[in-house]
Formats: structure tokens, sequence, C-alpha cells
């Protein structure tokens, strides 16, 4: 990435945009932590997507630089000034909220593909700044070995592997089982989703 920033020292923004666009390593990272979709609707026309509601997320930035708040979009030409006066990491906290509210504002009340992404200094690194004990750090570590095992498991297709698996159970279980069987399956869904919502909001 480094080499990259170099590259592109200088580009203006667009150029710089469809450098990224056309970097091959940039590409398989970004596509390695996709899911893989074995579904494909033929249906679907691509001459139907308006520009607007291409599926494509796009991703931009809040910072606090010079005691003023500032968006960093790739698409736009420049940064955008949003508050010449934020004099404190607390007046940047306590001014952003109003300033996404209005972004999100600007699109439909349908809408809800938004996420807030916070990025701040590697957690481990504090903890070991701060002389955390080794279980704290321990539990971090293991959080981390986590990650990677579940963006392993998003990189596979196990649709046939389950395909097969639910025939074979359903080709053995009465009506009234296999009607259990989908119950206890919906609440082990539903509670594996709460331990990995707690799970990933643990801070």
């Amino acid at each position: 990435m480094r080499g990259f920033k170099e590259f592109v020292d200088g580009f203006e923004s667009d150029l710089k945009g469809e450098t990224i666009g056309n970097s091959e390593l940039i590409r398989q990272i970004h596509n390695s932590f996709s899911s893989p979709n074995p579904f494909f609707d033929d249906d679907r026309k691509s001459a139907q997507r308006s520009h607007d509601d291409d599926g494509l997320f796009h991703f931009v930035g809040y910072l606090r630089f010079q005691n003023k708040i500032y968006e960093l979009d790739g698409l736009k030409q420049a940064p955008i000034l949003h508050d010449a006066d934020c004099p404190s990491d607390d007046a940047f906290m306590a001014k952003l909220p109003e300033i996404l509210q209005r972004r999100i504002s600007k699109y439909q009340a349908t809408e809800l593909r938004f996420s807030l992404l916070a990025i701040i200094k590697d957690k481990l690194e504090i903890l070991k700044e701060f002389g955390a004990d080794e279980h704290m750090i321990a539990q971090e570590l293991e959080k981390r070995h986590q990650w990677h095992k579940e963006n392993d498991l998003r990189k596979k297709d196990f649709v046939g592997l389950l395909c097969d698996v639910v025939k074979g159970i359903g080709a053995q279980a009465s009506e009234a089982e296999w009607a259990q069987i989908l119950a206890n399956g919906r609440v082990r869904g539903t509670e594996r989703s709460r331990i990995q919502r707690a799970r990933k909001f643990d801070i």
C-alpha cells in the first residue's frame, strides 16, 4: 500500500479512484472478504440497474484535522468542510452524529444499508501500552483468531453440502419430526446471531 500511495501521489482524485479500481492486488483483497454467491438471476438485467442503486457499497470518511471536520469522499474532487470550529476530540464526537444524520437524510427513507465503522488505533497495542494483564491480551488474540476463522468460512460455498444434508434428513424424518427440526434450527440460529452481535460490539 505504501508503494501504491507513492505511485498515485500527484494524481487527480478521479484518476486515483480509477487506479484503485484497476489494481489487481486491491481487487483480490477486497473480494476475499465477500461471500460466494452460487445463485445467478438470469432475469436481472444490468440495464435496469440505476446509477444510484447499483448494489455497490461506497465508503466515506470523516475526520478532525486542524480543528476542522472534513468529509473524505473518493468521488469528490476535494475534501468537504463540515465544521470550522472543532477544537477537540470530544467536540468531534459531539458534532459528528448531526453530520452523519444530514448525510443519511439525503437518501430514501427505505434505505437501510448504512454501517458506521470507527477507525481506531490497534486495540492490542493499546492494551500493551497501558500495561494490560495477560488475560486481556489473550482475549484480544483469541478474538482475532475467531475473526480469521469467520473470514475463511465466508469464502467457502456450503450450499451443496447443506442441500445434501437437508435431503438426507428429510428423507428419514416424518412430517412432524421435520417441523420440529426446523423449529429447533430457527431457535439455534436466532441464538447464534445474538451471540455474534454481542461479540461484534464487545469492546
